[in-house]
């Protein structure tokens, strides 16, 4: 069984990420690069991501706000209550 990341270390690498993805883009970000980075393991980034790519969708996941959808009976009043606010 594999040991959770935690946290701490969890939060590291996905901020890490972003910073990374603002600064330089996707393209040269790598697993050992933000390893290096954010002083996660490559080893424990790999256990919860397993490639870049999943480690990107991960950081920009984490950056979307949910946003409550009202539910008013009314489509057209759902759409009104959500765009202006």
């Amino acid at each position: 069984m594999a040991r959770t990341l935690s946290l701490a270390a969890h939060d590291s690498v996905l901020q890490t990420t972003q910073e990374m993805l603002i600064e330089g883009g996707i393209d040269g970000l790598t697993v050992d690069k933000v390893a290096q980075r954010s002083g996660v393991a490559k080893t424990t980034i790999y256990r919860h991501f397993t490639s870049v790519h999943d480690l990107v969708i991960g950081a920009l996941e984490s950056m979307i706000d949910p946003v409550e959808t009202p539910d008013t009976g009314s489509l057209r009043s759902d759409l009104l209550e959500l765009f202006w606010y």
